[in-house]
C-alpha cells in the first residue's frame, strides 16, 4: 500500500509541474485540468489512504518520522487547497484555480522574457507530496526492517 502511496503522491506532484505546460499546449484541457474540484478529488482520494496506510506502518515499526512527514504533508496538502478558495471569496469567483494555485507560465510582451509563476498553494501542494512520499518511504524502510527482525527504533538494514 506505501508504494501505491507513492505513486498517488507522485500523481499529485506530476499533476502540478505539468499544469502550466497543458495549459499552454493544449488550452481546451487546461481548465478541465486545473479545475478546483479536481484538486479537491486528488485531495479527496490521496489523503485517507495515506493517513490509514502510514499509521497502520507506524504500529508496526513505530517511527515517529512517518507520522510527522504525513502530517505536515496532510496539513500542507489541505492549506493548499483552502488558499484558492480564499482568494476566490475575495475576488471575483473562476471556475479555475491557475492564478492561485496552479502553476502557470508567464510571458513579458516588452521584454519578450517568459516565467514559471508558482503560486503559495502550488508550492504547499508539492512540498505536501515530497512529505508523503517520505512518509510513505520511511514505512516502506521501517516495516521491511521490522520483518527482517532488526530493532525498529535502530534499524541498520539497507535493503
Amino acid at each position: 500500500m506505501d508504494k501505491l502511496g507513492i505513486a498517488g503522491s507522485l500523481a499529485c506532484a506530476i499533476h502540478c509541474l505539468v499544469a502550466p505546460f497543458l495549459i499552454l499546449l493544449i488550452p481546451a484541457v487546461g481548465p478541465a485540468w486545473s479545475h478546483p474540484a479536481v484538486h479537491w478529488a486528488l485531495a479527496g482520494l490521496v489523503l485517507p489512504l495515506a493517513l490509514i496506510v502510514i499509521y497502520r506502518g507506524y504500529r508496526v515499526h513505530r517511527r515517529r518520522s512517518a507520522l510527522v512527514a504525513a502530517v505536515l504533508g496532510s496539513v500542507l496538502l489541505i492549506a493548499g487547497l483552502l488558499v484558492p478558495e480564499a482568494a476566490a471569496e475575495t475576488s471575483a469567483a473562476s471556475t479555475t484555480c491557475t492564478d492561485s494555485c496552479c502553476p502557470t507560465i508567464e510571458y513579458d510582451p516588452a521584454t519578450q522574457a517568459a516565467s514559471i509563476h508558482v503560486p503559495p498553494a502550488s508550492a504547499a501542494n508539492l512540498a505536501a507530496s515530497v512529505l508523503l512520499i517520505l512518509a510513505h518511504g520511511i514505512n516502506l524502510h521501517g516495516c521491511r526492517c521490522f520483518r527482517q527482525g532488526s530493532e525498529p527504533t535502530g534499524c541498520q538494514c539497507t535493503g
